[in-house]
Protein backbone atom coordinates (compact mmCIF):
# COMPACT_ATOMS: atom_id res chain seq x y z
CA UNK A 1 0.00 0.00 0.00
CA UNK A 2 2.96 2.78 0.72
CA UNK A 3 4.54 1.84 -2.40
CA UNK A 4 1.29 2.77 -4.09
CA UNK A 5 1.04 6.24 -2.39
CA UNK A 6 4.40 7.47 -2.65
CA UNK A 7 4.14 8.43 -6.29
CA UNK A 8 1.86 10.65 -5.27
CA UNK A 9 3.32 12.20 -2.34
CA UNK A 10 6.29 13.18 -4.76
CA UNK A 11 5.22 15.99 -6.54
CA UNK A 12 4.83 16.07 -10.60
CA UNK A 13 6.34 19.83 -10.77
CA UNK A 14 7.56 22.13 -8.31
CA UNK A 15 7.16 26.10 -9.39
CA UNK A 16 10.32 28.00 -7.98
CA UNK A 17 13.37 30.59 -9.64
CA UNK A 18 15.38 29.29 -12.04
CA UNK A 19 18.51 27.96 -11.30
CA UNK A 20 20.80 31.53 -12.38
CA UNK A 21 18.67 33.32 -10.44
CA UNK A 22 18.64 31.51 -7.54
CA UNK A 23 22.19 31.96 -7.84
CA UNK A 24 21.73 36.15 -8.22
CA UNK A 25 19.28 36.37 -5.73
CA UNK A 26 21.79 34.43 -3.31
CA UNK A 27 24.51 36.50 -3.82
CA UNK A 28 22.76 40.11 -3.72
CA UNK A 29 20.63 39.19 -1.11
CA UNK A 30 24.20 37.81 0.85
CA UNK A 31 25.57 40.88 0.06
CA UNK A 32 22.84 43.18 1.36
CA UNK A 33 22.93 41.30 4.64
CA UNK A 34 27.02 41.31 4.58
CA UNK A 35 26.59 45.38 4.14
CA UNK A 36 24.17 45.50 7.46
CA UNK A 37 26.15 43.50 9.64
CA UNK A 38 29.49 46.01 8.07
CA UNK A 39 27.33 49.02 8.68
CA UNK A 40 26.32 47.71 12.22
CA UNK A 41 29.62 47.29 13.68
CA UNK A 42 31.33 50.41 11.36
CA UNK A 43 28.66 52.36 13.59
CA UNK A 44 29.10 51.06 17.16
CA UNK A 45 32.99 51.78 16.63
CA UNK A 46 32.83 55.46 14.94
CA UNK A 47 29.66 57.32 15.63
CA UNK A 48 29.89 59.94 17.96
CA UNK A 49 26.86 62.02 17.74
CA UNK A 50 22.92 61.01 18.02
CA UNK A 51 22.44 61.73 14.15
CA UNK A 52 25.39 59.54 13.13
CA UNK A 53 23.79 56.77 15.23
CA UNK A 54 20.07 57.74 13.33
CA UNK A 55 21.95 57.70 9.82
CA UNK A 56 24.27 54.60 10.55
CA UNK A 57 20.92 52.71 11.70
CA UNK A 58 18.47 53.66 8.87
CA UNK A 59 20.84 52.41 6.53
CA UNK A 60 21.43 49.03 8.96
CA UNK A 61 17.69 48.72 8.95
CA UNK A 62 17.37 49.42 4.82
CA UNK A 63 20.06 47.20 4.19
CA UNK A 64 18.76 44.55 6.45
CA UNK A 65 15.35 44.26 5.27
CA UNK A 66 16.30 44.10 1.63
CA UNK A 67 18.16 41.10 2.21
CA UNK A 68 16.17 39.34 3.63
CA UNK A 69 13.40 40.48 1.35
CA UNK A 70 15.71 39.56 -1.12
CA UNK A 71 16.49 35.98 0.30
CA UNK A 72 12.50 35.27 1.11
CA UNK A 73 11.93 34.58 -2.60
CA UNK A 74 14.75 31.23 -2.36
CA UNK A 75 11.85 29.46 -0.25
CA UNK A 76 9.12 30.29 -2.31
CA UNK A 77 7.57 27.68 -4.33
CA UNK A 78 4.69 25.72 -5.66
CA UNK A 79 4.74 21.70 -5.85
CA UNK A 80 1.90 20.83 -8.01
CA UNK A 81 0.96 16.81 -6.93
CA UNK A 82 -1.08 14.32 -9.43
CA UNK A 83 -4.17 14.38 -7.09
CA UNK A 84 -4.40 17.87 -8.18
CA UNK A 85 -2.97 19.35 -5.21
CA UNK A 86 -0.94 22.73 -5.02
CA UNK A 87 1.37 23.44 -1.87
CA UNK A 88 2.53 26.76 -2.30
CA UNK A 89 5.48 27.38 0.28
CA UNK A 90 6.43 30.67 1.80
CA UNK A 91 9.19 31.84 4.31
CA UNK A 92 7.05 30.70 7.46
CA UNK A 93 3.80 29.02 6.24
CA UNK A 94 2.45 26.55 4.12
CA UNK A 95 -0.75 27.13 2.22
CA UNK A 96 -2.47 24.23 0.39
CA UNK A 97 -5.06 24.52 -3.00
CA UNK A 98 -7.21 21.75 -4.99
CA UNK A 99 -6.19 23.25 -9.11
CA UNK A 100 -10.04 23.44 -9.00
CA UNK A 101 -10.35 26.42 -6.74
CA UNK A 102 -8.33 28.37 -8.90
CA UNK A 103 -11.11 30.21 -11.35
CA UNK A 104 -8.68 32.47 -13.76
CA UNK A 105 -4.96 32.76 -14.52
CA UNK A 106 -3.85 36.37 -15.90
CA UNK A 107 -0.17 37.12 -17.45
CA UNK A 108 0.30 41.09 -17.77
CA UNK A 109 3.66 42.13 -18.88
CA UNK A 110 4.64 45.24 -16.25
CA UNK A 111 7.26 47.41 -17.41
CA UNK A 112 8.70 50.40 -16.09
CA UNK A 113 10.73 53.82 -17.45
CA UNK A 114 13.12 54.96 -14.59
CA UNK A 115 15.18 58.50 -15.27
CA UNK A 116 18.39 59.22 -13.82
CA UNK A 117 19.96 62.20 -12.76
CA UNK A 118 22.21 61.74 -15.60
CA UNK A 119 19.73 61.87 -18.00
CA UNK A 120 20.01 58.18 -18.76
CA UNK A 121 16.97 56.48 -19.24
CA UNK A 122 15.77 52.36 -18.56
CA UNK A 123 12.75 50.36 -19.38
CA UNK A 124 12.34 47.31 -17.23
CA UNK A 125 9.75 44.83 -17.49
CA UNK A 126 8.84 41.61 -16.13
CA UNK A 127 6.14 39.10 -17.05
CA UNK A 128 3.57 38.46 -14.17
CA UNK A 129 1.31 35.77 -13.67
CA UNK A 130 -1.09 36.10 -11.20
CA UNK A 131 -3.50 33.19 -10.27
CA UNK A 132 -7.19 33.68 -8.56
CA UNK A 133 -9.77 31.61 -7.13
CA UNK A 134 -13.75 32.22 -8.25
CA UNK A 135 -14.22 35.52 -5.87
CA UNK A 136 -11.03 37.00 -7.74
CA UNK A 137 -8.40 36.92 -4.30
CA UNK A 138 -5.04 36.60 -5.50
CA UNK A 139 -3.63 32.68 -4.49
CA UNK A 140 -0.46 32.31 -6.38
CA UNK A 141 2.03 35.06 -7.93
CA UNK A 142 4.45 34.18 -9.93
CA UNK A 143 7.28 36.44 -11.75
CA UNK A 144 9.03 35.75 -14.61
CA UNK A 145 12.34 34.35 -12.79
CA UNK A 146 10.11 31.11 -12.16
CA UNK A 147 10.23 27.96 -13.94
CA UNK A 148 6.99 25.58 -15.10
CA UNK A 149 4.51 28.56 -14.67
CA UNK A 150 3.44 27.73 -18.31
CA UNK A 151 2.84 23.84 -17.21
CA UNK A 152 0.58 25.16 -13.61
CA UNK A 153 -1.21 27.43 -16.52
CA UNK A 154 -1.68 24.40 -18.75
CA UNK A 155 -2.87 21.88 -15.70
CA UNK A 156 -5.30 25.13 -14.55
CA UNK A 157 -6.76 25.19 -18.23
CA UNK A 158 -7.39 21.43 -18.54
CA UNK A 159 -8.66 21.32 -14.99
CA UNK A 160 -11.43 23.90 -16.31
CA UNK A 161 -12.26 22.03 -19.82
CA UNK A 162 -13.20 19.04 -17.60
CA UNK A 163 -14.52 20.78 -15.39
CA UNK A 164 -17.41 22.49 -17.97
CA UNK A 165 -17.61 19.00 -19.32
CA UNK A 166 -18.85 17.63 -16.24
CA UNK A 167 -21.39 20.01 -16.11
CA UNK A 168 -22.25 19.41 -19.81
CA UNK A 169 -22.75 15.93 -19.25
CA UNK A 170 -25.01 17.05 -16.04
CA UNK A 171 -27.30 19.38 -17.38
CA UNK A 172 -27.75 16.79 -20.43
CA UNK A 173 -28.40 13.81 -18.06
CA UNK A 174 -31.10 16.24 -16.50
CA UNK A 175 -33.08 16.88 -19.52
CA UNK A 176 -33.11 13.74 -20.35
CA UNK A 177 -34.71 12.14 -16.80
CA UNK A 178 -36.93 15.48 -17.37
CA UNK A 179 -38.13 14.18 -21.02
CA UNK A 180 -38.55 10.65 -19.50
Amino acid sequence: MDAYKRPQETPVYTVCLKKGYRIFTLISGSLLLGLALVTAVLSAMTCETVGQGVVCGLIFLFSAGMGAKTLRSLWVRAEVFHDGQIRYYGLFRMRQYHISQIAASNTQAESYWVRDDDGISADYWDRVTTFMDADGKTLLHFGMAYQNVDRLQKSVKNSQKAAARLDKKKKSRKKSHKSN
